[in-house]
């Protein structure tokens, strides 16, 4: 069995997920990838263990922050990214139990060293 964190990447356009993934998987995380908020479903009802969340709220509903309320009842820490700042996005994902609200454009450095803080494998 592998000891690689598991991250449930969520992201609605798909080259958003693709660098997401890519940039995750460099760092040695295990990654679950949901271009759509049934990926996003299916994800949550079929894998008992996630370590993290990274959700690119971004041209989902405003159905995705049920999901997001699914992580924190999971207590499993969760960052938010939005294409903009927004105070009604970082009052929602405050309210879902984001622990980190993120901005694009995004620093890849400074994403990942929010993760590996949140999961304590900061390197």
């Amino acid at each position: 069995m592998s000891d690689r964190k598991r991250v449930l990447v969520a992201a609605a356009g798909k080259r958003n997920l693709e660098l997401l993934q890519q940039f995750l998987g460099q760092e040695g995380f295990e990654t679950l990838p949901a271009g759509s908020l049934d990926d996003i479903r299916l994800a949550l009802d079929q894998t008992p263990s996630i370590d993290i969340g990274v959700f690119d709220v971004s041209g989902f509903s405003s159905e995705v922050w049920a999901f997001c309320d699914k992580l924190r009842e999971r207590i499993v820490p969760f960052v938010v990214i939005s294409g903009a700042h927004s105070a009604g996005v970082e009052d929602r994902a405050a309210h879902s139990g984001a622990r980190v609200v993120m901005t694009k454009p995004l620093v890849v450095r400074n994403l990942m060293r929010v993760i590996h803080a949140m999961l304590g494998t900061e390197r």
